[in-house]
Order: structure tokens, then C-alpha cells, then sequence
């Protein structure tokens, strides 16, 4: 199957049915970073997905979404910044955090980084 795919995209076209069925069923592919906050973002779009999430839900969501034949893949791909330590919290939180712990200054995520992270 996957030779199948690579022949699809260098060729750039399908030429029969079987080929035909792939392309559309990877046309139907979401793609999700592996940060609980972009996981989270993807479960409030209620996008109605029929099969399970790959992942444990991170909240509730209302109602019902229209129903959706998507896959639903995690990727390292396309994943965020990771922080770490700080994760889930605001920046006022941070600065907080890092006061009580005798950190003397703002914080800067470009200059002080992410305990824990990138």
C-alpha cells in the first residue's frame, strides 16, 4: 500500500479505481500535533469524528459536530513549541512562579527558555 502512494504522488494522478479509493481516504486525513493544547483545539472544533480520538480528551465539548469520515493522525510533524514546565499556564503565571522561586525579572521565552522544554 505504501508503494502504491509513493507511485500516486510521483506520478500525480491516479489511474484506477483502487488508486482512486486511496487518494480520497488520504484526502480524509486530519492531522494533530502531539501538544495537549493543539489536541485540545481539535476537540473544541467538534468536527463530529466517527472513531475514537487517538488520544485521552482533554475537556467536554457540546453537542454533537456534523459527522465527519476523517482519520485522525498525531504527528511529530507538525508539533509546537514545547514548554515544558510551563505548559498550560499563562505568562502572568509564569513571571509568578518564577518570583516565588527567587528569579529576579521578566520573563522572556526567547531569552530565559523553558525549564523542561525547548
Amino acid at each position: 500500500m505504501a508503494e502504491m502512494r509513493r507511485r500516486i504522488i510521483e506520478r500525480g494522478f491516479v489511474k484506477n479505481r483502487e488508486e482512486s479509493q486511496m487518494a480520497y481516504e488520504a484526502s480524509l486525513s486530519s492531522y494533530v500535533s502531539p501538544r495537549k493544547r493543539a489536541q485540545r483545539t481539535f476537540e473544541l472544533l467538534n468536527l463530529g469524528i466517527k472513531d475514537a480520538l487517538p488520544w485521552q480528551s482533554h475537556g467536554e465539548t457540546e453537542g454533537d459536530g456534523p459527522a465527519c469520515d476523517a482519520r485522525v493522525e498525531i504527528t511529530e510533524d507538525i508539533r509546537e513549541w514545547d514548554y515544558g514546565d510551563y505548559e498550560g499556564i499563562t505568562s502572568a503565571e509564569i513571571r509568578k512562579r518564577r518570583a516565588e522561586q527567587g528569579i529576579p525579572g521578566t520573563w522572556d521565552i526567547w531569552r530565559d527558555g523553558c525549564p523542561g522544554g525547548e
